[in-house]
């Protein structure tokens, strides 16, 4: 039995960006629409036109209109998932990236006409006797190949190549990648850690105050990568540990060694409040009251 979709204006969406990216999206909040025509899939608004019976080329008269009906249309594409692999490794940078949370129903003119993908192994085919409809298939209509994105698709008719604002309420939450949390001193992590303070900068305006932030875990048993609410966003500058705060909490470090544990830090700090630590290497909880008493992840800091 075929599973029935869920309406896509009623479910999460995931996008997901470049450091780069994310923090030029969040100083506009505006996606920029994509001309279909220059995606990286070789077979984008790729079709087969069959008129009275015979396969069109793509010089007939007939193709060239319908290549001038697909002309303007721009597109953004979202996914259902938050957790693959294979998009964090392909879109978000190998996880040093960020991937965001859109609730459609929150701005309904921006988002009207999302549209699931659907996944063929051949072209779409339209026939002499065309309708509206066939463009948006058009659109919507991939190769198999790229099913494991559940992608659901954006269309706007004259949005080619634009900006398209949206309400900053319809971003939910952003979720780091579980790379991007530890920075040391070489040039490449320091320009990360620029754009990353960027980040946060941004993410103190008022329209973004009720953006959730996450990060995302690894499991040590499985191939699974797990979004969970972040408290705090660590990383070490010179010889010291710096903690951000990302909500009111108290914060407790302890360092763990056999038959012991040490508390070197406990405190209450507030949101965006910044700790700054001489930490000797080892490994340390990081606990707090926010996320129900419970403790993340043991890192080595």
């Amino acid at each position: 039995m075929c599973k029935i979709k869920r309406n896509p204006h009623d479910i999460s969406l995931f996008m997901y960006f470049r450091l780069d990216g994310a923090k030029s999206f969040l100083e506009t909040h505006a996606l920029k629409m994509a001309d279909p025509t220059r995606c990286n899939d070789p077979y984008e608004s790729c079709y087969r036109l069959i008129f009275n019976g015979e396969l069109c080329q793509a010089d007939d008269d007939f193709c060239k209109w319908i290549d001038e009906q697909l002309k303007g249309y721009g597109i953004s594409c979202f996914s259902t998932l938050d957790n693959s692999i294979l998009m964090w490794a392909y879109y978000a940078e190998s996880q040093k990236g960020i991937c965001f949370e859109f609730q459609p129903k929150s701005d309904p003119i921006a988002f009207t006409n999302l549209q699931y993908i659907s996944y063929s192994s051949n072209l779409y085919t339209i026939k002499e006797h065309w309708q509206q409809s066939d463009i948006q298939n058009v659109l919507t209509t991939k190769a198999e190949e790229w099913e494991h994105e559940k992608e659901v698709r954006l269309i706007k008719e004259g949005l080619a190549g634009k900006l398209l604002t949206l309400n900053p309420q319809s971003i939910k939450s952003i979720i780091f990648g579980c790379n991007l949390q530890h920075f040391y001193d070489n040039s490449d992590d320091l320009r990360r850690k620029n754009v990353l303070e960027q980040i946060i900068d941004l993410l103190k305006r008022p329209e973004y105050s009720h953006i959730i932030i996450k990060q995302i875990t690894q499991d040590d048993k499985t191939y699974k990568l797990t979004p969970h609410i972040c408290h705090s966003i660590i990383w070490q500058e010179n010889e010291k540990v710096i903690i951000t705060s990302l909500a009111n909490q108290r914060l407790c470090i302890k360092r763990i060694q056999p038959s012991i544990e040490t508390v070197c830090y406990a405190a209450p700090t507030n949101k965006w409040e910044k700790v700054s630590l001489q930490l000797n290497p080892g490994i340390y909880y990081i606990e707090s009251d926010r996320i129900d008493g419970c403790l993340r992840d043991r890192k080595s800091v």
